[in-house]
Parts: C-alpha cells; structure tokens; sequence
C-alpha cells in the first residue's frame, strides 16, 4: 500500500508534464501502445522520480524491483489506469 501511495503522488507530478493536447493525445493511445511513452516520459520518470534516497525508490527495491526500466515501465502503466479513472474513461 505505501508504493501505491507514493506512486500517486508521482501521478500528480507527471499529470503536469503533460499539456492538454498532449493528455488528450496519451488518454487516447490503447494501453498495447504505450511502449510509445517507454523512453521519452520513462526516462523522465527515472532522472526525477526514482531518485536516491527517495520513498519510491526505496518501496520498488522492498518489493525486489530492482531495474529502473522496469519500475518507470510500471509507472507509465499504472498512470495510463489512473488518468483513465481520474477522467472517467474506461477504453483500456
């Protein structure tokens, strides 16, 4: 329960990374293509989200998540669900 309450948190921070075209862009794409989003918004996630020292870091590598690609892959995952939820579409 605590990495999803720190990954929330890095919700926010990511859903301004975001400007309207590009959100409604991203609520758009089927989840099979998110692998779209892998590099440009994974690589953001991993430089300022999994950062030493930081809770969701630390709550990842508890879990035996140890690959920075792997966590930020999870988190594009999991946001894609979350921002659906949030604005109510359900097109997974």
């Amino acid at each position: 329960m605590k990495l999803y309450n720190e990954m929330e948190k890095a919700f926010l921070e990511i859903e301004k990374r975001f400007d309207t075209h590009s959100l409604e862009k991203f609520l758009d794409c089927p989840y099979q293509n998110l692998s779209e989003y892998y590099d440009e918004l994974g690589l953001w996630i991993r430089n300022h989200l999994l950062i030493s020292d930081c809770p969701l870091l630390e709550y990842f590598t508890d879990g035996n998540v140890l690959e920075k690609n792997d966590m930020s892959i999870f988190m594009i995952q999991s946001f894609y669900i979350y921002i659906h939820q949030k604005y109510k579409l359900y097109n997974l």
